[in-house]
């Protein structure tokens, strides 16, 4: 046998190597700001059904929480608050409102800035969490 022939029977049992990563991390609100690890996606999928299960039933989509649910259902089903934000009145309330925050824009850029400034929110946040879902 020559060594060209051993080289093609050897490539033919390599077996691809698949890894799993280390841990997964829950960054959705409200596991952002103390991310929790998880060793498995079964493990994760789990967090997220039993922690992040919030669907609207207006357009099915999902949110991290109960805040967040009611967020999106005001701005984008409530026909009341539409009313009321084409009178000019603020309807975009801040995450944290009702928890020690009762700020509420007059846009979603302005709650973005609001958030980064006071709360600390990273700009890499999914802002638009409140309109698209998780």
């Amino acid at each position: 046998m020559s060594k060209r022939a051993r080289d093609e029977e050897d490539e033919d049992q390599v077996q691809p190597v698949v890894s799993q990563p280390q841990h997964i991390e829950c960054t959705i609100p409200p596991c952002h700001s103390e991310p929790k690890s998880f060793s498995s996606y079964e493990e994760y999928e789990t967090h997220i059904l039993s922690f992040h299960n919030h669907i609207c039933n207006e357009c099915r989509r999902r949110f991290p929480s109960e805040k967040f649910l009611h967020l999106h259902i005001d701005e984008n089903h409530n026909p009341f608050v539409k009313i009321e934000q084409e009178k000019g009145a603020k309807v975009f309330k801040c995450f944290n409102y009702g928890d020690g925050c009762s700020k509420v824009c007059s846009t979603p850029k302005k709650r973005r800035l609001h958030m980064i400034d006071k709360h600390g929110y990273p700009r890499s946040f999914r802002f638009d969490v409140v309109n698209r879902g998780i």
